[in-house]
């Protein structure tokens, strides 16, 4: 609106419309952030109709609407590199192709970290959900996230913009701290124990003696026994059988009138040695 100033040729100009500014030479344009519709008004870039798709939102920064996707949906394809923001340039018409997808959280490398950042880590399984990805374990396993307290759970749901779980552990070799364990080591769903020399592993009379016994998911460990030798390795007939305090050795005595050779009764025996008889 242009109002005579009394003065030939001059003249004060107003933009009276909402959001519209007056250009040098005369005319009037929208206010950065708005464009010019079809009715000669001026909107917000995100007042416009689908400004961004039905899953992300829209915010203005300029003359550019910042689309960003909703938790659990990302742009891009698959197989492409996933984004969660988009930039355009102001009243630019959405392309539906470009709607934000329903994430892969199991699979995929996200565009900011530049590194890998869906699944769960072996040897745990992952299922992608709406709101970021389950981690299941194997039984008697738990949920491992780097630089978190762990998780004491065979399954846990993390977000899509948290860190990567990295796999799965075991505390079943913490907990067993009976002594004479020479080693504990995990495998899937169970632990091997492996008792020190001497020693039976979890009581067991096998013949011949087993140092070493594998456990399957929660079964009780009762701890390493030293192997009773003249139980394992009985001395036969005429003798009788001693065994000595360090546990892998027995002494092996004949009865009166019978000998293991010509003047010997007695002989000392370590491990799984035998001998032929009194």
């Amino acid at each position: 609106v242009c109002v005579y100033s009394g003065i030939p040729n001059q003249h004060s100009c107003l933009c009276t419309k909402p959001h519209t500014i007056l250009v040098e030479g005369g005319g009037c344009t929208c206010e950065t952030g708005y464009y010019l519709n079809t009715l000669g008004e001026c909107i917000g870039i995100c007042d416009m109709a689908n400004p961004c798709g039905p899953h992300a939102t829209c915010s203005a920064s300029g003359n550019f609407r910042i689309c960003t996707c909703l938790m659990g949906y990302r742009f891009g394809n698959p197989e492409d590199t996933y984004q969660n923001q988009m930039n355009i340039i102001g009243a630019t018409e959405w392309n539906d192709a470009d709607n934000c997808r329903v994430t892969d959280n199991c699979n995929g490398i996200d565009s900011d970290l530049h590194n890998i950042y869906f699944g769960c880590g072996a040897p745990a399984t992952c299922e992608s959900v709406f709101e970021g990805k389950v981690c299941t374990c194997p039984p008697g396993m738990s949920v491992n996230i780097p630089n978190k307290k762990r998780v004491q759970s065979t399954s846990y749901t993390l977000v899509s913009s948290s860190v990567p779980a990295s796999g799965c552990y075991s505390d079943r070799c913490g907990e067993i701290s009976q002594s004479n364990v020479q080693t504990c080591l995990y495998e899937i769903n169970s632990v091997k124990i492996t008792c020190s020399p001497g020693y039976w592993a979890d009581g067991i009379n096998q013949i011949p003696p087993n140092p070493s016994i594998t456990l399957i998911g929660d079964e009780e460990f009762w701890g390493c026994l030293p192997i009773d030798y003249c139980v394992v390795y009985p001395p036969g007939n005429h003798a009788t059988c001693d065994q000595e305090t360090s546990h892998d050795t027995r002494v092996i005595t004949c009865d009166e009138g019978y000998e293991i050779r010509k003047g010997e009764v007695s002989i000392t025996l370590t491990g799984n040695a035998t001998f032929s008889g009194c």
